[in-house]
């Protein structure tokens, strides 16, 4: 028996947060993939020197920099094993 949708039951068409490529009806990835690889781009490892205690267990991290407008993306906290 197929079950039709009462009108309380339907969907709505949301449109797309994604920009559309004008010249088809595809979506433009190329500006999210461009943005992606500009962080990838501009990735450094840091290394620090963690002091272990007596436990394993996070230690909270803060990076910093002299340079102005650079905006830091990292964890904020690493696991350190014990001594």
């Amino acid at each position: 028996m197929a079950r039709t949708a009462s009108p309380s039951c339907q969907t709505k068409r949301v449109p797309s947060p994604l920009p559309r490529n004008p010249e088809s009806s595809s979506l433009a990835f190329k500006p999210y993939l461009d943005n992606v690889q500009k962080a990838l781009d501009n990735q450094y490892l840091p290394e620090f020197r963690a002091v272990p205690g007596k436990k394993s267990g996070l230690q909270y991290v803060r990076l910093s920099t002299e340079v102005a407008g650079v905006e830091l993306v990292s964890a904020d906290s690493d696991w350190v094993k014990a001594k």
